[in-house]
């Protein structure tokens, strides 16, 4: 069994209402639990419910270095964010709004009218696991984040 089980990196896709363009973060040492399975709904029958628990280990400050190795972001609160005019140096977790994807996709920020049907489907039609934020919760006695993705 391995010693370090966070290990996989991740990007974080957060939505800033204000400039409606999307900002990246890359997230390293993330340890992820996928659990693939179906569940039935009134409406459309059996949907496919792939969900991924992805445990973010953060500083005491709630802070995380990026895979540079220099850049430092501060986690805020998704209305915090929402009013940032600058959001450099921010990350949040805003449950049905901001998504992340396997790997490191960092990129420059993505003006979301560029996509006819938004940047979110445009990754989701192009990306697999493309993991829609349902919840987000913050742990202080070993620092962390546990982030449900669906």
């Amino acid at each position: 069994m391995s010693q370090d089980l966070h290990q996989e990196t991740i990007t974080l896709f957060n939505h800033h209402p204000k400039t409606d363009k999307w900002y990246s973060t890359a997230l390293t040492g993330v340890h992820l639990e996928l659990a693939r399975g179906a569940a039935p709904s009134v409406n459309a029958g059996i949907v496919k419910g792939d969900d991924i628990l992805a445990i973010l280990p953060v500083s005491t400050g709630k802070t995380i270095t990026e895979p540079d190795g220099e850049t430092v972001r501060q986690y805020v609160r998704p209305k915090e964010y929402d009013a940032l005019e600058d959001t450099a140096g921010h990350f949040t977790f805003h449950p049905q709004r901001d998504f992340f994807v396997m790997g490191n996709q960092a990129t420059e920020p993505v003006d979301d009218d560029d996509y006819d049907e938004g940047f979110y489907h445009a990754m989701n039609d192009s990306l697999d696991e493309v993991y829609m934020i349902e919840s987000a919760s913050y742990f202080n006695l070993i620092p962390h984040f546990e982030i449900v993705g669906r």
